[in-house]
């Protein structure tokens, strides 16, 4: 039971970033005023696509280290992927406090394209790089 406890802890910190609304905590720490730099990072689009790849690129690579058997699931792990995708969406919906918008959608297709690529990149390493030795 702690083997496998400890086996999930890379994921569960991944999906507690995901899941954590920045964009709340940022917009609470810049009212001082003094972080006006991360204004300008944060609140542009090309960012907020680029953190969205990074983050469903880097879980979808946790998820399918952490349970290798997903390698051969490819449905359901893309379903692990956009249920992830809509929690988070949910979640800055929530604090937010409105309803869903095109660019929400936007967002679950870069969170599902970046978990598509994790897949592929995992499934090239072992197809074409990885090759374990037989004893």
């Amino acid at each position: 039971m702690r083997k496998s406890m400890l086996r999930c802890l890379p994921l569960l910190l991944i999906y507690l970033v995901i899941f954590f609304p920045t964009g709340w905590l940022i917009e609470h720490w810049l009212r001082s005023g003094e972080n006006l730099w991360l204004s300008r990072f944060f609140y542009s689009e090309k960012a907020h696509t680029l953190a969205h790849t990074i983050i469903f690129l880097g879980s979808g690579l946790v998820l399918l280290m952490t349970f290798p058997g997903l390698q051969r699931r490819f449905l359901l792990y893309l379903s692990l992927i956009l249920l992830a995708g809509l929690l988070q969406e949910g979640f800055q919906l929530l604090y937010k406090r409105r309803g869903v918008a095109w660019n929400d959608l936007f967002d679950l297709t870069v969170d599902m394209s970046a978990g598509l690529v994790a897949w592929v990149l995992l499934w090239f390493w072992n197809a074409y790089i990885y090759k374990p030795r037989r004893s």
